[in-house]
């Protein structure tokens, strides 16, 4: 795991009777239930379970929306009912009671957006995937590095409650020995070679989309970066990859199934399988509840859950924050490192390269 470099330093106040930025620091160790102020990069669908999770969380509130379409934003900060829109994304970083900024745009975006957040003291949480590839990944963290400034990949399900259950019981030994993993998060999308997800331009197809969910998944149970990785993609019309596997091997045998799709519908279930039982994990991506099966007998594992899930992950963000972190132990830079250096793999293998990328 990458070592901290130093403290959360968000943004420099102006001449207003607010703190400097040596002095700052979030304020984290001296008001620990400060108010924490985000902003909101591009009000599509997922910005608005972003929103909807927010209003779940303490202490937390969405102060600011851009977008480059100001329309967008006007009507996004009227449905969430937030005080300040922007028209660019220049302009929301440099809003000195922005303390964080969450990033929705589309894929091959989230580098150039990141790398200015960061170098306007903002701490970042990007949705995935982080970036498009692992080159793109080191010139983020560099900046974050440099700026000491928080960044993390919104790798929302790693955080879900139930995931917490499902690690504690396999660290128990409640299963055995892990041996297996198997996820699939396969969906059926209707053709449109302009849209976000058929479109190369725009990042699109499955490995990107919900195949990230599933090699996070897969990274997450076992642990460790794998020494055989083979994928069969599917590149479809528009030139986007549209029904994919992949193995993950390890040297001890243990092993990965994963599949991924935007143009097949399947059930979205995992398993973690070990040399006692195993863990089924329905609408794993999602998941509110586990089913622990051993010796032929199931419980289900179904912990308390609150809000649309977005939440826990700002809840996370902030837990940092106020700690002073640069990066989540729980969701780190290296295992973004992991998991896009798998994509980055299969890619290869597949010849499926994105414009800038040639």
């Amino acid at each position: 795991m990458e070592r901290e470099k130093g403290l959360c330093c968000l943004d420099t106040y102006s001449d207003k009777g607010r703190p400097k930025e040596q002095e700052r620091l979030f304020e984290g160790s001296k008001k620990m239930d400060r108010t924490i102020k985000w902003g909101v990069i591009a009000p599509g669908n997922i910005s608005n379970s972003f929103a909807e999770g927010m209003k779940e969380v303490l202490n937390s509130e969405i102060c600011a929306v851009a977008s480059r379409d100001l329309n967008r934003a006007e009507a996004f900060a009227k449905k969430f009912g937030i005080e300040k829109t922007y028209g660019s994304y220049e302009a929301i970083m440099r809003d000195e009671e922005v303390d964080a900024v969450y990033i929705a745009t589309p894929n091959p975006y989230h580098k150039e957006i990141s790398i200015m957040g960061l170098n306007h003291k903002k701490a970042v949480l990007c949705e995935k995937p982080a970036v498009l590839n692992l080159k793109e990944l080191g010139e983020v963290i560099r900046t974050a590095e440099e700026n000491k400034t928080f960044y993390m990949e919104a790798m929302w399900t790693k955080f879900l409650p139930v995931m917490k259950e499902v690690k504690r019981i396999i660290s128990e030994g409640r299963i055995g020995e892990i041996r297996m993993v198997k996820a699939d998060f396969c969906f059926r999308a209707p053709f449109d070679a302009e849209s976000r997800l058929y479109k190369r331009e725009l990042g699109g197809g499955a490995l990107l989309d919900v195949g990230v969910y599933t090699i996070a998944f897969a990274c997450d149970m076992l642990g460790k970066d794998p020494s055989y990785i083979k994928g069969f993609g599917d590149i479809g019309r528009s030139g986007v990859d549209e029904q994919d596997s992949a193995i993950l091997g390890y040297e001890d045998g243990k092993f990965a199934a994963l599949s991924f799709a935007i143009s097949t519908e399947t059930e979205h279930n995992a398993y973690v399988y070990g040399t006692e039982g195993y863990i089924k994990l329905p609408q794993f991506w999602r998941a509110r509840e586990a089913v622990l099966v051993r010796n032929g007998e199931e419980q289900v594992i179904r912990p308390d859950f609150k809000g649309n899930g977005y939440n826990y992950e700002v809840e996370e963000v902030n837990r940092c924050l106020r700690a002073g972190k640069v990066q989540s132990d729980r969701m780190s830079w290296n295992h973004s490192r992991e998991v896009i250096s798998i994509m980055d793999e299969l890619r290869r293998q597949w010849k499926l390269v994105y414009p800038g990328e040639e």
